[in-house]
């Protein structure tokens, strides 16, 4: 079991093969705090040495952890084979939400979507893009991204 944060216990399960190898992977949650946020782990098997290993995550807030954070529930994309959530709670004026896949018992960020109306303008900004470059989309395209995702579906421990 990977270390979490002292406050946080895992209370329920889904099994998902993330990256569409063939081989399937265990995501460990908590149940959702009082302010959205829920606690998660994802466990990889190899086959050939028998290893159940926690993924690591990298990213903007991620440094080689072992769990991540997510904010109104863990999704999946089919599509890009990748978790999709949203790792901070900044209400309706900025936020982003991560496309991670699973690469080597890693997730890296595949991409990132963002929304910002914090100018002076009035508008809502919506970018896509990684941690060093993002390109302006339409809202449309920010939706349709965010349409294919599905809520992945826990089951009790």
């Amino acid at each position: 079991m990977p270390q979490w944060p002292e406050d946080r216990t895992p209370t329920q399960y889904a099994i998902l093969d993330i990256d569409a190898d063939g081989t399937t992977e265990m995501i460990i949650s908590s149940d959702t705090d009082g302010t959205g946020f829920s606690t998660f782990s994802v466990l990889t098997y190899d086959a050939q040495s028998n290893a159940i290993t926690p993924m690591t995550f990298q990213g903007l807030r991620s440094a080689g952890i072992p769990y991540s954070m997510c904010h109104n529930g863990l999704r999946y994309s089919e599509t890009y084979h990748a978790l999709v959530f949203k790792t901070m709670n900044n209400g309706s004026m900025f936020g982003s939400f991560g496309f991670y896949t699973l690469q080597a018992s890693e997730s890296t960020p595949l991409f990132y979507l963002g929304y910002d109306n914090t100018g002076t303008s009035g508008q809502t900004l919506y970018t896509r893009g990684s941690d060093e470059e993002r390109e302006t989309i339409t809202e449309e395209q920010y939706q349709d991204f965010l349409t294919e995702p599905v809520l992945v579906e826990f089951q009790p421990f």
